[in-house]
């Protein structure tokens, strides 16, 4: 679930958001809600800047689940941003169980080139010529942060390579994980290196 940006909110909203069970004990006094906004004692706080501190997560991936075509070479982008506002926010990804090509690895995503590409051969595992698999760009911010957004762009070849169905997901330790956003058989640009769009949740 998401929380709301005005009206009332309960404690266990907030607890479930932040990745507790719904109906287990939490306890928040004051010293805690004005540590995680970062307010002095007595400061007055807005409910944005409280739905803001509880919507930073330090673990965010891209969880790729279809793609265009039956390629058995894999899932393909040139670049990959997250954004926070307006603003593009980025740090090194990993590639969990990808198989990459020299030079074209998940640091290829964030570049800031389209003239580059993250390359994962191991979209379909074992099963080649598939449409569905799973590839994971996955990203470790080192402390929370706030993302409402994401963009990329299409590689400069292979169409079929081209992811079509995703999950976004957020987590607070890098185990348990939460979708955020998800899509399912979209229709992306075939022109290579393009800007496929800017999502946002």
């Amino acid at each position: 679930m998401a929380l709301q940006t005005s009206g009332t909110i309960s404690l266990n909203d907030i607890h479930v958001e932040a990745g507790g069970a719904s109906g287990t004990q939490c306890s928040l006094n004051d010293s805690d809600i004005r540590g995680l906004i970062g307010k002095a004692s007595g400061a007055q706080s807005s409910f944005s800047e409280f739905y803001g501190a509880a919507s930073a997560y330090r673990y965010w991936r891209w969880y790729i689940t279809g793609r265009r075509g039956a390629d058995n070479a894999g899932i393909q982008v040139s670049e990959w941003d997250w954004m926070n506002g307006n603003s593009p926010t980025n740090v090194t990804p990993t590639n969990p169980s990808g198989s990459n090509p020299s030079g074209e690895g998940p640091a290829q995503a964030v570049d800031n080139s389209t003239n580059s590409k993250w390359l994962d051969f191991n979209f379909g595992g074992t099963v080649t010529n598939v449409n569905n698999g799973f590839s994971i760009l996955q990203f470790d911010f080192g402390s929370p942060v706030q993302i409402n957004g994401y963009r990329w762009w299409t590689a400069n070849d292979a169409p079929n390579r081209d992811p079509v169905s995703w999950l976004i997901q957020r987590s607070s330790n890098n185990i348990s994980w939460t979708t955020v956003h998800t899509v399912t058989n979209a229709s992306i640009t075939t022109t290579r290196q393009s800007l496929v769009g800017t999502f946002t949740f």
